[in-house]
């Protein structure tokens, strides 16, 4: 282990009143927390840590550790091309339907580019694009 890195280490105990160790991954340094806790199905201790940051010469560089949800991959060209078709009755539409004219466009654009049963137009409209920021639609299905 480097000088720089035990230097914080020992830096770091004097301020903080837990177990600390460094886990070297590839050519970086990590600050954990360490402590063990008890296997109850296994009836021994087992090692826990707890991440804080990546060590580096000018100190420690905190970690967040929040989840972060991934979102899928959007279709965009297909449901694009139909919008552009589509563009000269979205006027119409919103003046015979004021309140429906999102959905039926929904509905439309989905049947079109697969056609599949009411009950999963929702999670179908949810892949696309347009779903996120064009159409303002609420697909609800009815059980």
């Amino acid at each position: 282990m480097e000088e720089w890195v035990k230097q914080i280490l020992k830096d770091e105990r004097q301020k903080r009143s837990e177990p600390l160790e460094v886990k070297k991954i590839g050519q970086n340094y990590y600050l954990y927390q360490s402590t063990t806790g008890w296997v109850r199905g296994e009836n021994k201790r087992k090692k826990v840590s707890k991440y804080i940051g990546k060590l580096t010469e000018r100190g420690i560089v905190r970690g967040s550790r929040t989840k972060r949800y991934i979102q899928s991959i959007y279709e965009y060209g297909n449901a694009k091309f139909l919008i552009d078709i589509i563009n000269e009755i979205i006027e119409p539409l919103k003046a015979a339907f004021p309140d429906d004219y999102g959905e039926i466009m929904a509905m439309g654009i989905v049947k079109i580019l697969q056609p599949t049963c009411l009950k999963l137009i929702k999670s179908r409209w949810e892949k696309i694009y347009l779903s996120k920021e064009k159409i303002p639609a609420v697909m609800i299905p009815q059980d």
